[in-house]
């Protein structure tokens, strides 16, 4: 697992748990990794704490993700045990690429500081 990657993970997001995916802020360390979580559920977005990414918006990068629909991410970061991810911790789903990665260190900071 490397920075920027996307995995599905079993997570508590809100008021749900379940298989989410989730991009990795840092390398896991002792078995653990740092994550964002994406979400589908516009009934809780909030344009204050949560940052859309929509395929209309990011055209060029939106496939390179490997979701299937418009998302958005929180500002928080969340701690999981990598064994927690839903498939092959070698594999992900996809990659955070070009605009979309901008928009994302635009909004939390680069990921190159991520510890």
């Amino acid at each position: 697992m490397k920075p920027l990657e996307i995995y599905v993970f079993e997570i508590v997001y809100e008021d749900c748990t379940d298989a989410r995916p989730c991009i990795i802020a840092a390398a896991p360390v002792a078995g653990i990794v740092k994550v964002i979580r994406f979400s589908s559920q516009w009934s809780k977005f909030n344009r204050m704490t949560h940052l859309p990414i929509k395929r209309e918006s990011y055209p060029e990068d939106f496939d390179a993700m490997g979701l299937d629909r418009d998302s958005y991410i929180d500002d928080k970061f969340v701690e999981v045990r990598v064994e927690m991810a839903m498939h092959d911790p070698n594999d992900p789903v996809g990659e955070v690429t070009g605009s979309i990665k901008k928009a994302i260190e635009n909004w939390m900071g680069p990921f190159t500081t991520r510890e």
